[in-house]
């Protein structure tokens, strides 16, 4: 019986095989600025699914090839049309606004659905840039109504990646679709590809981060962390073997969480979860960065994900760690203290599910979505009062959704 990881890629290449160039509606993509093709990689499992049952990972090379990247002095095309300032919220809110985002962008193959997110009614939707290229992720960006989307070649692995902006109307109608030129450090996006968690876009508007790996050889050993912030790109490199995933940036863009996520089993080096000035100079991650949490290796919680509030003071933490019995998995959101990494309070736990992939982890306004816990329903996570409910207004479907920015 095929997972749901194998169905999901079944789908999409299916699904971008019977698309064609004048099935596009011509109001989506703009005529004058043709989309080059982007690409989709290989999938990640982080914590094993099936304890001493993980599919091996592919031989690393025994050096790693040296990436040097330089700050970028270079002119960066304004990423969101008019961005206004992120709200300046009080509490544990995330996602930069006071009320959560009136919109879900869903990506959900071979389309992007735009949902109501109090409604869970479909009001618009995008089909994939062209014939040969499929949406990968999302993320939101200012005002509730600006997003980051990513898309891949289904075709060609080692292809360049595309983004494009979205900005959507008051009652969710696309406004607009624009290919965005981001200088490419890597051939695609990290290694969590099948999975959310490589992009991230700050409230405010000014930057962006987002996970690739060079794929120039099969036993390549690093990924790159890249973030372009006021137009300067500065990237960071780190092992393959680490797994940066679970972007998340703070209101105003200055500083972003992310989680290693490893990809042994049993593990044999701690994962953890960081936070990152992104105006520090280019170099290693783990160098640069600040741990907050430390994944513990024998029976105790390993971080699969992070979301950070937007004065970046609190860390949301969603970790994994195995269940007494059958092989299956807790999973928990924790708040942790960004300055001193203390614990301050766990906000739910749920016991004794399977694993297919790391769990996707968005939130807006002192809400979050967690999906991939178990089948294909999402469990929305209110994060003042703790209170965790399965959220109905998101359909449920064959498959679950890819990504969902919120």
């Amino acid at each position: 019986m095929s997972t749901i990881e194998d169905r999901l890629r079944n789908a999409y290449q299916s699904a971008t095989q019977t698309v064609r160039p004048e099935s596009l509606r011509p109001s989506v993509l703009p005529q004058d600025e043709p989309a080059p093709p982007a690409k989709r990689g290989r999938g990640r499992l982080g914590l094993s699914a099936f304890r001493g049952g993980l599919r091996p990972l592919a031989p690393l090379a025994a050096a790693a090839a040296v990436v040097v990247v330089a700050v970028a002095a270079i002119t960066v095309p304004r990423l969101f049309p008019a961005a206004r300032p992120a709200v300046s919220p009080s509490g544990p809110v995330v996602g930069g606004m006071s009320s959560p985002s009136p919109f879900l962008v869903v990506v959900r193959p071979p389309d992007i659905q735009v949902v109501a997110a109090a409604t869970g009614r479909v009001v618009a939707q995008l089909p994939p840039p062209s014939a040969r290229t499929g949406w990968s992720q999302a993320a939101a960006g200012p005002g509730g109504r600006q997003f980051l989307l990513a898309a891949t070649d289904q075709f060609n692995a080692c292809s360049s990646l595309q983004f494009f902006t979205l900005t959507l109307s008051g009652t969710g109608a696309v406004q607009g679709l624009r290919p965005y030129s981001a200088p490419m450090t890597g051939q695609m996006l990290g290694s969590n590809n099948w999975g959310p968690g490589d992009l991230a876009a700050s409230a405010d508007g000014s930057t962006i981060a987002y996970v690739t790996t060079n794929c120039a050889s099969p036993g390549a050993t690093q990924e790159m962390i890249t973030v372009i912030r006021h137009g300067t790109v500065r990237t960071w490199t780190s092992s393959v073997q680490a797994n940066p995933t679970g972007l998340s940036l703070s209101g105003n863009g200055s500083l972003l969480g992310y989680a290693d996520l490893t990809n042994n089993s049993p593990a044999t080096s701690p994962a953890s979860a960081w936070i990152l000035r992104t105006d520090s100079a280019p170099g290693p991650a783990d160098q640069r960065a600040r741990k907050v949490f430390t994944d513990q290796l024998d029976g105790g919680p390993q971080v699969q994900s992070t979301v950070l509030s937007p004065d970046a003071a609190t860390m949301y933490l969603l970790t994994a760690t195995f269940g007494a019995r059958d092989n299956l998995l807790a999973y928990a959101v924790s708040a942790c203290d960004t300055a001193t990494g203390a614990r301050l309070r766990t906000l739910h736990t749920w016991d004794n599910h399977g694993y297919v992939m790391p769990p996707g982890f968005t939130a807006s306004g002192g809400r979050a979505l967690i999906w991939y816990l178990h089948g294909t329903s999402v469990d929305e996570l209110n994060l003042v009062t703790s209170t965790a409910t399965t959220y109905r207004e998101l359909r449920v479907s064959e498959y679950p959704a890819i990504d969902i920015a919120w």
